[in-house]
């Protein structure tokens, strides 16, 4: 949660966790005023079966662990359970899903399979890649309402 601006009047800056093994620690970093953000995803808690990995997030029409086209998906709202309700449901529901979310004005972040970061594009203004993040790619999704 990012309360306010910081001091000196300016928005807070948040970083978008990489969830690979190598590299830096975050993709990219944007801008966070009075909202939480909320990040879904299994590439931190899963277990491993005879060599499949089974992540955290359980899929409620099967009740196994979900299989996503996502990797990982961060939801920005103004409340906590709003964010982390639609970060997770995303998750579950897939990439179509979660990008039509951020096109009917849904502020999120996106990262596919591919290594697409979607990004939404109310979040533009003050969003920077890291430079030290190679291999990714960002498409800025176009919003009907912000």
């Amino acid at each position: 949660y990012a309360r306010g601006t910081k001091p000196d009047g300016t928005p807070w800056r948040v970083g978008f966790a990489n969830p690979g093994q190598d590299g830096p620690a975050y993709i990219a970093s944007f801008q966070l005023r009075d909202a939480v953000i909320a990040v879904s995803g299994a590439y931190q808690r899963y277990t491993e079966i005879d060599g499949a990995r089974y992540g955290h997030i359980f899929d409620p029409r099967t009740g196994y662990p979900a299989e996503s086209d996502i990797v990982s998906v961060g939801v920005i709202h103004a409340d906590g359970a709003t964010a982390d309700f639609y970060s997770t449901t995303l998750y579950v529901q897939g990439l179509d899903a979660a990008l039509t979310y951020i096109k009917e004005g849904g502020a999120a972040l996106v990262l596919d399979e591919g290594n697409t970061l979607y990004v939404a594009e109310s979040l533009r203004e003050g969003f920077l890649m890291n430079e030290e993040a190679q291999g990714y790619q960002v498409e800025f999704v176009a919003q009907t309402a912000a």
